[in-house]
């Protein structure tokens, strides 16, 4: 698990000054962050969706995938095997991952209401994949002129590449999302990454000139999301992909917004400083306020949101736990 830790701190960190933010929940009168997991091993890269958060869990030794109901506080182990499970999302009964038990990294399915699993791709190299309702989506790095980012419809079951060809770069920071029938991705074949949207089907638009650096989109409803570096600043992009205007969210400070997640009006990121103290804030929309989430010395990485309620890596007890925020 350690090297894997290592490939998430190890991204492009550039710490750069970014004026000032709002103060941390702790002085605002909010309720505090709860710890989630409570075993020493490690827990990572948590989603949420409603009232279920999934995880990477090492309590046995590899890398395994546990659903926890908030309501009832309990937790289920998914996966029990001997394969290294990865970036695992969560929609509705729904629960997609990488995994790599073929001997090659794919994509798996597990329905929580039926309590089945299904490989979604077959020794195709499918990474960090991403669901929203019917719809799954992943970096698929197939041999030759075929890989690119990809979509199933798990109602009719037909599999697309979205992608106009394949797609280069770090998987996290390529970092395809979905939100109905929307697809963005960030991809570096042109030099700096790029952000694209296909909507229903279309053909890939680019939501940028090349001229900056764009990296971990997300999209909710009609808003796409991603961290951008250029020009000197650092921010966070916030596109209406139906008009086209664009909002700029200041990251820090110091440091880069990294990993955004949207969720109708709200907006989180990592702020990532490169000193082991990141921390995550969570922006608003509607009101145009910033809140920071936590503000101790401990890093939170990579956080994800669903309505009001955020999840998070965090190693404040000296191992990695999900912690929430909103419960």
């Amino acid at each position: 698990m350690d090297q894997r830790f290592l490939y998430l701190a190890c991204i492009l960190i550039l710490t750069l000054p970014i004026g000032a933010i709002a103060a941390p929940v702790g002085e605002t009168g909010a309720p505090a962050p709860v710890q989630v997991t409570t075993n020493e091993s490690d827990q990572i890269s948590a989603a949420i969706d409603g009232e279920r958060i999934v995880w990477v869990d090492g309590r046995h030794g590899g890398a395994d995938i546990y659903v926890y109901e908030i309501a009832s506080g309990t937790e289920t182990r998914v996966t029990n095997g001997t394969a290294i499970a990865l970036w695992p999302d969560i929609s509705g009964d729904r629960i997609v991952w990488e995994d790599n038990r073929s001997g090659s990294p794919e994509i798996r399915l597990y329905d929580t209401a039926t309590g089945t699993e299904t490989a979604i791709t077959n020794g195709t190299r499918g990474t960090v994949p991403a669901i929203d309702g019917d719809m799954v989506v992943w970096l698929d790095r197939r041999a030759g002129d075929e890989g690119g980012i990809y979509a199933m419809n798990l109602t009719t079951g037909s599999t697309v590449r979205v992608s106009s060809g394949p797609v280069q770069g770090d998987p996290l920071i390529v970092s395809p999302d979905v939100s109905g029938g929307a697809v963005v991705w960030a991809d570096q074949s042109t030099g700096n990454y790029t952000v694209f949207v296909s909507e229903g089907g279309g053909a890939p638009v680019s939501l940028a000139n090349n001229s900056v650096m764009q990296g971990f989109p997300t999209i909710s409803g009609g808003r796409a999301v991603w961290s951008e570096v250029g020009n000197g600043s650092s921010s966070l992009v916030i596109h209406n992909l139906t008009s086209g205007e664009e909002e700029r969210v200041a990251g820090g400070p110091p440091g880069v917004a990294t990993y955004p997640d949207i969720s109708g009006d709200r907006v989180v990121w990592q702020n990532a400083t490169g000193q082991d103290t990141d921390d995550i804030y969570r922006y608003d929309i509607a009101t145009g306020e910033t809140l920071q989430v936590t503000s101790d010395d401990a890093p939170q990485f990579i956080p994800r949101i669903s309505g009001d309620r955020v999840v998070w890596m965090d190693n404040r007890s000296g191992n990695w736990d999900i912690y929430l925020y909103g419960a």
